[in-house]
């Protein structure tokens, strides 16, 4: 993630890309903040999403932001996201888990 990442703000190509799938530069411009947002019962997608959110904002200079929806008091309305902002997105995945 963070190589794609890297790519799209330098504007470099990832080997094996197709040039018309690249992201224009343009619209890195307009990010002005990474905002981490997930659902975290255990903090391991909590974990994962900041971790990425962090890495990403260090590497355009960003600020992160965080938005954190577990409790359900955190669910009471939808929170207001900008076109300036990119949101690193996670929920847990619960099937497909075995027992040890």
């Amino acid at each position: 993630i963070l190589s794609c990442v890297r790519a799209m703000l330098t504007n470099t190509p990832l080997p094996g890309s197709f040039p018309e799938a690249e992201i224009p530069q343009e619209a890195f411009f307009m990010i002005k903040t990474v905002r981490a947002m997930y659902f975290s019962a255990t903090d391991t997608t909590r974990t994962v999403v900041e971790l990425i959110a962090d890495r990403i904002a260090a590497l355009g200079g960003f600020e992160r932001i965080t938005t954190d929806f577990t409790l359900p008091a955190a669910r009471t309305a939808a929170p207001a996201i900008t076109a300036e902002e990119l949101v690193v997105f996670g929920t847990p995945v619960y099937a497909g888990r075995h027992r040890t």
